[in-house]
């Protein structure tokens, strides 16, 4: 019953996104002179994941490159249900592709967190301290 109702929501939904400019990226000022080219080699930037990187697979990390400035390290924050880390992509049922960005981010220094930012935490922390960023988007759809 639950897969129905969501079925539903998705298909009545089907169109609505929440759009690029939510994405950090779209909200930073142009004046970062460095870009992180951000990469896959499972799937291409706007291409659609394969099943095995999404809950209706095995829910794995894809595997990310990155040409620009030389990691030294990362750290990762909450994803959107909260929790530390990667969860999945498990859009509902015929809403139609959804967008997944792969936001990358160096920094000038390693800010220092008592626990997992969210989203609003961390940008307002880092933002002076970015020097070079990068984002790649994949697409995953259920039917």
């Amino acid at each position: 019953m639950q897969t129905s109702i969501m079925r539903t929501i998705g298909h009545a939904l089907r169109n609505v996104r929440p759009g690029p400019m939510l994405l950090a990226t779209g909200r930073l000022s142009g004046s970062l002179g460095y870009a992180l080219r951000v990469s896959s080699p499972a799937f291409g930037d706007g291409q659609p994941m394969p099943v095995r990187f999404t809950q209706d697979g095995d829910s794995v990390f894809p595997p990310l490159r990155l040409r620009g400035q030389s990691p030294r390290g990362y750290a990762c924050g909450r994803n959107a249900l909260g929790r530390p880390g990667w969860t999945a992509p498990t859009p509902p049922p015929g809403h139609g592709p959804h967008r997944y960005a792969f936001q990358v981010f160096a920094l000038d220094a390693r800010p220092g967190f008592p626990y997992p930012p969210g989203r609003a935490l961390l940008m307002r922390t880092i933002r002076p301290h970015i020097i070079a960023q990068g984002r790649m988007i994949g697409t995953y759809e259920r039917v």
